[in-house]
């Protein structure tokens, strides 16, 4: 899953940049940064929490465990091809972008971890999380807003 596969390189790099000795300590500290944000989304992807039926979820923990053995797959679930397993596993991709952000693993690895993981919590409904640092778990009592997740306060009309 190409995804996958790309949340993976990045990871590998990150901590190849970690382990060189010449590194000084702003780079480091921004490394380890990327790193733990990585982490987060490698955090959120083993959760399976971006895909909503249990089958689903069920065939993708299969398909990760067999490191993509679509053959084995197909067998376990009984499905009619292996074309039908490629089909899920595009479908399974396209859901996962859509969740971490198109861009979010390129935005980290340029360094810009902030605006990377503020639209990736915003895409996956994390976006309360910092407030987790001054009450913990306070978050999930909050409400989501539904529409203008982004709003400038000049935008917002005071009525007196």
């Amino acid at each position: 899953m190409k995804t996958l596969k790309m949340i993976e390189e990045a990871v590998k790099v990150t901590q190849s940049n970690l382990n060189k000795n010449d590194i000084d300590e702003e780079t480091r500290e921004l490394e380890l940064r990327k790193l733990n944000a990585l982490m987060e989304i490698v955090s959120y992807v083993k959760s399976l929490a971006w895909l909503k039926q249990s089958q689903a979820k069920e065939k993708m923990r299969f398909l990760i465990k067999t490191k993509f053995n679509y053959e084995r797959t197909k067998k376990e679930f009984n499905i009619s091809s292996i074309n039908a397993v490629e089909v899920f596993v595009s479908y399974a991709n396209k859901k996962l972008l859509e969740k971490i952000g198109k861009d979010t693993v390129d935005l980290i690895l340029r360094g810009e971890v902030d605006s990377a993981m503020a639209q990736f919590r915003a895409n996956t409904g994390h976006d309360h999380q910092n407030l987790d640092f001054f009450i913990p778990g306070i978050a999930k009592f909050l409400p989501h807003p539904e529409k203008h997740k982004f709003m400038l306060l000049y935008t917002c009309n005071m009525k007196s």
